[in-house]
């Protein structure tokens, strides 16, 4: 179903990511008291953020500038893909070993 320039999966997906956002950043700033939880929960709040903004992005780019929203989508992925790189790195280091 297509609404304007939008699908409708296309909306539903970036509401979806901007509650699951919102709900994060909850967590992270109110019940969160161990650093080694804070620093893993600041990770997941960035993959969050970066998955928010590829969303974005990609509603974005059906109004304007196609090539540059796109490449701004792909770059959010890209970040989101080093940033579980990392947490599986430090957690087979055993960083986040309280």
């Amino acid at each position: 179903m297509i609404i304007g320039p939008f699908e409708l999966q296309e909306i539903i997906s970036l509401l979806a990511s901007l509650i699951a956002f919102m709900f994060i950043y909850k967590a992270y700033k109110e019940g969160i008291t161990n650093s080694v939880a804070k620093r893993f929960w600041r990770y997941f709040l960035l993959i969050a953020l970066f998955n928010l903004l590829s969303r974005l992005f990609g509603n974005i780019e059906a109004f304007a500038f196609m090539p540059y929203f796109n490449l701004l989508e792909h770059l959010s992925r890209l970040a989101t893909a080093v940033i579980f790189l990392i947490i599986g790195r430090r957690t087979l280091k055993g960083d986040f070993i309280g």
